[in-house]
């Protein structure tokens, strides 16, 4: 359990750096080796690491990008390589929403409009 965001966002990177290195190694042809003849492919398990980040931040009550469950395993290394640097990025920005809305901090814009902000657009347009 992580105290502050700052030691959680800290940990994040340096863990998520490494995953991200070993993600960027696989080649096109790499992705359909299998661990073992009844196991999975290291496409599979690359893509389910990138698909785990979006599920996890889902259970935290964060919106990230990151590709939903049940999306086909892309055929090139680099698309799931670039899908991980996206989803990992975009969960250490949402990390200090969590406690912001905690202490009724209203979470500003970072890439897109916050949950905040884009209720306020729908109350102002009478949605």
């Amino acid at each position: 359990m992580h105290k502050t965001v700052a030691k959680f966002v800290n940990d994040w990177t340096r863990e998520s750096d490494l995953s991200l290195k070993v993600e960027r190694a696989l080649t096109d042809t790499s992705l359909a080796q299998k661990t073992d003849p009844e196991g999975r492919s290291l496409g599979d398990i690359a893509w389910h690491m990138v698909i785990m980040i979006g599920m996890t931040a889902a259970a935290a009550g964060l919106t990230i990008e990151a590709p939903p469950r049940g999306m086909p395993v892309p055929s090139a290394a680099a698309a799931i390589a670039d899908a991980y640097e996206k989803a990992k990025e975009s969960l250490q920005q949402q990390a200090a929403a969590v406690l912001m809305r905690a202490a009724g901090v209203v979470v500003p814009s970072v890439c897109r409009p916050s949950r905040e902000e884009s209720a306020g657009m729908r109350a102002r347009q009478g949605r």
